[in-house]
Parts: structure tokens; sequence; C-alpha cells
């Protein structure tokens, strides 16, 4: 099973992503920031879906968008950008989750990244 890595800086944000993925019945791992991501994804060898903000110190998701690109750490369609931000300018392939979200739908996205093959 994919597991699923949930990239955000508000601990109560990450916390409910948390809850509702492992109840969906993924593993889950979080990082509070993209430094974080970068590293678990360039340690981990499993299949990942990752559910991105993009706001955040340290290093923000468009800086972690860069770095999955240039080091090709895993497919862009395995990114799930969760956001506020009104129609962001995202890289080829990565979805878009506009903020609210609602249960139905991050369980769906998480579900559509983790059957996409490319």
């Amino acid at each position: 099973m994919t597991n699923v890595l949930i990239v955000d800086d508000d601990p109560d944000v990450r916390d409910s992503l948390e809850m509702v993925i492992a109840l969906a019945g993924f593993p889950v791992a979080t990082a509070r920031h993209g430094r974080e991501a970068v590293e678990y994804l360039r340690d981990s060898h499993e299949p990942c879906v990752v559910l991105l903000d993009l706001m955040m110190p340290v290093m923000d998701g468009w800086e972690v968008l860069e770095v999955v690109h240039s080091e090709k750490l895993l497919p862009m369609s395995r990114i799930v950008v969760i956001t506020a931000a009104r129609d962001p300018r995202l890289p080829d392939g990565v979805r878009l989750m506009p903020k609210p979200v609602t249960i139905d739908g991050i369980v769906g996205a998480v579900q559509d990244a983790s059957a996409a093959t490319h």
C-alpha cells in the first residue's frame, strides 16, 4: 500500500489529515516543513503520495516541488497541493486540492494520486 506524506507547518492540519488518511487505511508520515519532506523522500524507497502545503517556514512547498522535480524523487502526479491560494501555477501533473477540503475529497485525491504511475 502506498504511504502518504503530509507536509504542513500547522500541527492541527497535520493531525487532522493524518487521522483521516490513516482511517482510510493508508500508512502516514508527517513533516513540519519542506526540508523534512525532502529528507523523507530522499531516504524513502516506498511508493509515496505527498499532501503538500505551499506556505511554510524553512522550505516552502514551491521549493519542495522544485527539488522533487529536479531530483526525480517521485512522479509529480503523486503530489497533491492543498492550498487556499487562488489559481496557483503548479507544475504539470501536480494535483490541486483547494481549501477548505472535505474528507471525501482528500481521500479521493490520495486514492487517485496513489494510482498514478507517472
